[in-house]
């Protein structure tokens, strides 16, 4: 749940964040932006159409090409979403805030040792 604008799945919000920060974003680029294909961003967008969170809007007369943006009801679910995430990152902070900087130091060393391995990984 993000806001009062009913729940939305991870790849839903995802894709109305993007397009929130990219105000009139392309399809393509969008999809290049989210590292998936073309047609599972259309796929999306029609999902996000008719819950009444995008708009789309062609570009010129009689071009395929269209310009995406949020409706009134997508630009709240974006800023609950973007605040859900501040205060994510907020107490992250304050809890790293009183850990020694040398022990950060390890903490991040093994993060980015996981990191490595997903980025590697083939499943």
């Amino acid at each position: 749940m993000y806001g009062k604008e009913g729940p939305l799945f991870r790849s839903e919000v995802h894709t109305i964040d993007m397009i929130g920060r990219n105000d009139g974003i392309n399809g393509i680029s969008l999809a290049a932006k989210l590292g998936v294909t073309r047609g599972a961003v259309s796929q999306m967008l029609s999902k996000l159409v008719a819950k009444g969170m995008v708009e789309k809007e062609p570009i010129a007369q009689g071009d395929h090409e269209i310009a995406l943006h949020l409706t009134p009801r997508g630009k709240r679910a974006f800023l609950a979403h973007d605040a859900y995430h501040r205060k994510m990152y907020n107490a992250i902070a304050d809890s790293f805030s009183s850990i020694p900087e040398e022990q950060l130091v390890k903490i991040i060393a093994i993060q980015k040792v996981v990191e490595d391995f997903f980025d590697t990984s083939d499943d």
